[in-house]
C-alpha cells in the first residue's frame, strides 16, 4: 500500500524546498497539483531538457561547441572545414608574443571564469537530475508512519549538496536522492559519516556494494565463503567493502550463536533478508554457531539505502548449512508492514 496522498504531497514539497528553494528551474510538485498537470509528461520534458543541456556543456568542454553571438551555443567549425586563402593566413606567433599573452592576468581570469561557469552549470544539472529521482523515490515509497516537521541541519544539507552535485553515475545519483528524502522524513537518521563513506564509493564500487546489500540479515551477512560465495566475484567485493569501512575485518572468523526461543512453548526464530525470511525450528539447546561477516554501523545504513531483493540461491545455501546442524528450516515471504511471515517451502 502506497503512502496516503497528503503525506506524500508534504514530503514532495519539503524535498523541493531543500533542493531548489523558491526557484529550481523545474515545475514544483505544488504547481503540478494546482494546475492538474500530467506529472509524467512534465518530468519527461524536463529530463529531455537536462540531457540536451548536459550534451551542450560536454560539447563546450571538448571544443566541439562554442558560444556565439547572443550567448547561443553552436557547433564549432573544424579547422579543416574553413577555406584558407593567402590573404587571411596568419603567421605563427613568436615565443615573445606567446609569453606576453600567457602573462596577461585578464586572459587567465577569463578562462577560469568560463570554466567555473561551465562547472557550476554541470553541478546544477546534476542536482536537478537528483531532484527528479527524489520525486520517484517518494512516489514509490511504502510504510512511512509520519513526516517529521523538524528541519534538516544546515551543515548536513550543505555536506549533502557538496557530495551529490559531483555525482554522475545514475545508480549513485539514486542513492543520494534516497538518502535526502529519507533524511527529510526523519532528520538526524543519517550521520555525516555515512556521507563520507558514500562519497568514497565510485562507479566501479557501487555494483559490488549493491550485490552485498542483497545478503544482509540486520547486523551481519552469512559467511558463505567456500560455499555459495565465489572467490573471483564475492571475495573481491568483500575486500572492497572492508576497505570502505562497511564490514569489520573479514580475516577474523566471527560467529552468531543461534539459540532456541524458550517460553511456554518454543517460538520459531526468524532470519529476515529483505522480503524473504528463514523460519528456524528445533534448534538444539546448546545453540548453533553461524559463521558471519559483521557489518559496521555505517555499513548497515548504506546497505539499507541500497535495498535490493533477496538472493534465493544464497538463502538456500544458508538453509542447507542450518539443516546440516540439525535445524528445521522453512523459507517464506516476510511482510514488514504486517510483521508477518508466510511460509512457502519446508526445506528440511
Amino acid at each position: 500500500m502506497l503512502l496516503n496522498q497528503q503525506m506524500q504531497e508534504r514530503w514532495l514539497d519539503r524535498a523541493w524546498l531543500y533542493l531548489f528553494g523558491g526557484n529550481g528551474g523545474l515545475v514544483t510538485p505544488g504547481q503540478i497539483r494546482r494546475e492538474a498537470l500530467d506529472r509524467a509528461r512534465v518530468r519527461q520534458a524536463e529530463l529531455a531538457a537536462i540531457i540536451t543541456a548536459e550534451q551542450e556543456l560536454a560539447g563546450l568542454r571538448s571544443g566541439r561547441k562554442t558560444v556565439g553571438y547572443g550567448g547561443q551555443v553552436r557547433d564549432a567549425i573544424a579547422v579543416g572545414d574553413v577555406p584558407m586563402y593567402s590573404f587571411i593566413e596568419r603567421a605563427p606567433m613568436d615565443q615573445d608574443e606567446i609569453f606576453a599573452r600567457a602573462a596577461q592576468s585578464k586572459h587567465l581570469l577569463n578562462t577560469v571564469a568560463q570554466q567555473t561557469g561551465q562547472l557550476d552549470a554541470e553541478r546544477l544539472l546534476v542536482i536537478r537530475r537528483i531532484g527528479l529521482l527524489a520525486e520517484e523515490e517518494i512516489l514509490a515509497s511504502f510504510s512511512l508512519h509520519a513526516i517529521s516537521e523538524q528541519e534538516i541541519g544546515a551543515h548536513w544539507l550543505q555536506r549533502w549538496r557538496q557530495f551529490a552535485q559531483d555525482v554522475h553515475d545514475p545508480t549513485l545519483q539514486r542513492l543520494w536522492a534516497r538518502l535526502l528524502v529519507r533524511e527529510i522524513a526523519a532528520p538526524g537518521r543519517y550521520k555525516l559519516a555515512l556521507m563520507d563513506v558514500l562519497g568514497s564509493v565510485g562507479e566501479h564500487d557501487v555494483a559490488g556494494v549493491a550485490l552485498l546489500a542483497r545478503y544482509v540479515f540486520g547486523e551481519f551477512i552469512f559467511d558463505a565463503r567456500g560455499r555459495y560465495f565465489r572467490r573471483e566475484l564475492h571475495e573481491v567485493w568483500l575486500a572492497s567493502a572492508e576497505a570502505l569501512g562497511l564490514l569489520q575485518p573479514i580475516a577474523t572468523h566471527r560467529y552468531v550463536n543461534l539459540h532456541p526461543q524458550l517460553g511456554a512453548e518454543e517460538e520459531p526464530l526468524l532470519l529476515i533478508n529483505h522480503c524473504r525470511a528463514l523460519q528456524l525450528n528445533s534448534i538444539r539447546t546448546a545453540g548453533v554457531a553461524l559463521p558471519v561477516l559483521r557489518i559496521t554501523q555505517v555499513g548497515k545504513q548504506l546497505f539499507q539505502l541500497c535495498g535490493g531483493d533477496a538472493d534465493m540461491a544464497y538463502l538456500l545455501d544458508l538453509a542447507a548449512y542450518l539443516t546440516e546442524h540439525g535445524v528445521k528450516v522453512a523459507l517464506g515471504e516476510w511482510q514488514p508492514v504486517r510483521r508477518h511471515f508466510e511460509k512457502k517451502i519446508d526445506y528440511s
